[in-house]
């Protein structure tokens, strides 16, 4: 799949960019740099092509993820709850250390896939 860049704009952050990787029918979507409202709609439309084109499960890698802001989030949880009246499921696998910050605060681990849950679950962890 492609690479989308976004440029936030925000100070010194690196812009965001949406790496797609298939692996049978699913889809890793590696988020990386500052994850604002441009990239909220970015990811919005990513997850809605890869559905349409067959993904069943979609995995979020926020691993190399500056940061995550509100838009982003409103994104990641209206899709897990209107995946959860289809076939295909959607999860949060890696987490960079300030977003891992914003999920635990916000009591998201529901959506936490068993591996961002676990002792690996930081970048760079191995």
């Amino acid at each position: 799949m492609g690479t989308t860049e976004l440029n936030e704009g925000i100070g010194m952050s690196r812009s965001a960019g949406i790496e797609v990787t298939r692996k049978g029918d699913e889809r890793v979507l590696r988020i990386s740099g500052a994850c604002g409202s441009k990239c909220a709609s970015e990811l919005d439309k990513e997850i809605w092509n890869q559905v349409r084109s067959g993904a069943k499960r979609l995995s979020l890698d926020l691993s190399n993820a500056d940061y995550v802001e509100t838009p982003v989030l409103r994104v990641i949880l209206d899709s897990a709850r209107d995946l959860a009246l289809t076939d295909t499921s959607i999860k949060v696998e890696r987490l960079s250390p300030s977003a891992r910050r914003t999920f635990d605060l916000l009591q998201l681990d529901w959506i936490l896939s068993d591996e961002a849950k676990g002792p690996n679950r930081f970048r760079g962890d191995a």
